[in-house]
């Protein structure tokens, strides 16, 4: 009888420490299984973050072609503009010459009729001069044919 209480102990003495090592081995399973569930959970979310930035990074490069490109299109207008501009600034530089010269070529004339005026001016006076001395000189000889 003895035998068999020596051999119930052993047998459980090896199925609790079978069942200690088995309860050791399942925390750490459990263990192992909830940290895969959580880095598993965080590749997700990294994921999801990288596969955002890499959109928002494609809308913006596509928003900074578009950009380019209207400032290509508001450059080429800018220049034509600037083009336009460069000569009417030459048209009218051209005109202003022309009406510089028209003024000199006017002043001149208005000095030219000045002089003339003063010469018919003072031809006129020699003329009425002589005019009042004929008059003048008539109106005696009346007085003595009277």
């Amino acid at each position: 009888m003895e035998q068999m209480k020596e051999f119930r102990a052993q047998r459980n003495f090896y199925i609790s420490g079978t069942a200690l090592i088995l309860w050791f081995v399942l925390k750490r399973l459990i263990v192992l299984i909830q940290s895969f569930a959580q880095l598993k959970a965080e590749n997700k979310a990294v994921l999801k973050q990288a596969e955002s930035a890499s959109k928002t990074a494609r809308d913006l490069m596509d928003a900074t072609k578009k950009d380019e490109v209207q400032a290509k299109k508001d450059n080429s207008e800018i220049e034509k503009e600037l083009m336009i501009k460069q000569d009417e600034i030459k048209r009218l530089n051209k005109e202003l010459e022309a009406s510089k010269l028209d003024i000199e070529a006017m002043k001149r004339q208005s000095e030219n009729l000045a002089r003339e005026y003063d010469s018919l001016s003072g031809e006129h006076s020699k003329l009425i001069k002589k005019l009042e001395q004929l008059e003048y000189q008539n109106q005696g000889e009346t007085k003595k044919d009277n």
